[in-house]
Order: C-alpha cells, then sequence, then structure tokens
C-alpha cells in the first residue's frame, strides 16, 4: 500500500473513530456520517495536491539528471570528435610527407627528417587510439542507454502528475 493510502486510511479511520465513540460495534449516527464527509473530502482533496506536489518535485529532480546525461553525452560525443580529428590529421600528415619522400630531387638531409617525421607519426601506437575510441563508444552507449531510462521517467511522471491535476487519481 502507499503511503498516501495509508495517510488516507489513518484519516478514515481517525474520522470514523470520533463518530463510532469508544465502541467499535456502535453504528455512526446519519448527523456524524454528514459531519465526516466534509473531513474526508477535505483531507483527501489535501493529499492529492500533496501528491502533485510531490511528484512536481520528482520531476523536477528526474529532469536535472537527465540534463546532467545529456551534457555527458555531448562531452563524449566532443571527445570522439578531437580523436577523430587527431586520427585524421596524423593520417594527412603521414601522406604529406609520403608524398614529399617520393621526389626523386630530395636532399638527403630532407630525407632523413622526413623519415625520422614519418616513424615518429607511424609509432603512435594505432591500437591505443582504437582502445580509446572503442571506450568512448561503449561509454557513449552507456550514457544513451541511462539516458532513453531517464527519459522514460520523466515521461512517466510527467504523465502521473497530469492524471493527479486531472482528477484521475
Amino acid at each position: 500500500m502507499r503511503a498516501i493510502e495509508w495517510i488516507v486510511a489513518i484519516g478514515a479511520t481517525a474520522v470514523l473513530g470520533i463518530c463510532w465513540g469508544q465502541n467499535p460495534d456502535a453504528r455512526p449516527t446519519p448527523a456524524c456520517s454528514s459531519d465526516a464527509m466534509p473531513i474526508l473530502q477535505s483531507l483527501w482533496t489535501e493529499l492529492r495536491a500533496l501528491r502533485g506536489e510531490l511528484l512536481e518535485d520528482r520531476r523536477t529532480v528526474q529532469q536535472a539528471k537527465l540534463w546532467d546525461l545529456e551534457k555527458r553525452l555531448r562531452a563524449l560525443q566532443e571527445q570522439q570528435r578531437e580523436l577523430d580529428q587527431e586520427q585524421s590529421s596524423r593520417a594527412s600528415e603521414l601522406a604529406e610527407i609520403e608524398t614529399r619522400l617520393q621526389q626523386p630531387d630530395l636532399q638527403q638531409t630532407e630525407r632523413e627528417d622526413l623519415e625520422g617525421q614519418k616513424n615518429e607519426l607511424s609509432n603512435v601506437a594505432p591500437g591505443s587510439s582504437m582502445t580509446q575510441q572503442n571506450a568512448l563508444s561503449q561509454r557513449e552507449a552507456r550514457v544513451r542507454s541511462l539516458l532513453a531510462e531517464q527519459e522514460q521517467r520523466v515521461q512517466a511522471l510527467e504523465q502521473l502528475s497530469q492524471e493527479i491535476k486531472a482528477g484521475g487519481q
């Protein structure tokens, strides 16, 4: 049983206890029943309003978590773009060096310098960038999954809040 239902049950028991007095086997008088009904309706209205406020607070917290996940996703996407740019830049530099090395009129010192640059660029661990890319992809997939779950939570809370505002619960 949800907490609000417990509160209503306790409130109803209290109101009915007043009407019945100390004897639970006694029947309430019609006057007592008519007096109790507005109290119960007031209690129920107040509880519905309280539940609406609590849902709104929960929705606000969930929305903040959603924004945080969206921010994390954008950061991961930016890291992915930077990694892609680094790889593209390295590949362009290697291609340029290869082109220059193909020139027949290249002096020996220039050739040695270009070979050194080529070795440096080639020795950057290609597996390292692949490992980074895989790790980023996995983290991005996890954040996307969490984001989808969070969006569902926010939507469910919004729907429930609308139902309560409309008097559905």
